[in-house]
């Protein structure tokens, strides 16, 4: 999708060395993010699920492309940012099957973690709401 790309969470990762691009951002610092900030899932939750015609109205250059929810048992279990964590490594494959196959049913329930999508477009008087794309 063209335009600039803003990457909440950044801050366990490496995507900018695959997408220089990109704007990472975290709740803590690191060397490599662009800017610290919080992430809370309340208000994705109510930004782009519960008051999804609000934020439209608000901010008419944007469609809302995809939302979806995920990270149900190895977010929390891993610790986090934490030296320690419950998920010995060879377990690891074995919670993001589950996962995989939980998350369609349990993720509007449980999920951790929220993917939005956001496409920006140009300038126009035309409304645009394309239907929302699950990415479950």
């Amino acid at each position: 999708m063209p335009g600039s790309t803003l990457e909440i969470g950044g801050g366990s990762g490496n995507f900018k060395e695959f997408a220089p691009h990109v704007v990472s951002t975290d709740v803590l610092f690191a060397p490599w993010l662009d800017s610290v900030c919080d992430a809370n899932q309340a208000v994705p939750t109510l930004m782009f699920l519960r008051q999804r015609e609000r934020f439209m109205e608000k901010f008419p250059g944007f469609n809302l492309y995809a939302v979806r929810r995920c990270g149900l048992f190895a977010a929390p279990l891993s610790g986090g940012f934490r030296k320690w964590s419950l998920i010995p490594a060879w377990a690891v494959p074995i919670i993001n099957r589950i996962e995989k196959i939980l998350t369609p049913v349990l993720g509007p329930l449980a999920a951790f973690r929220m993917l939005v999508i956001l496409e920006h477009r140009p300038e126009t008087h035309e409304p645009m709401n394309p239907p929302l794309v699950s990415l479950n």
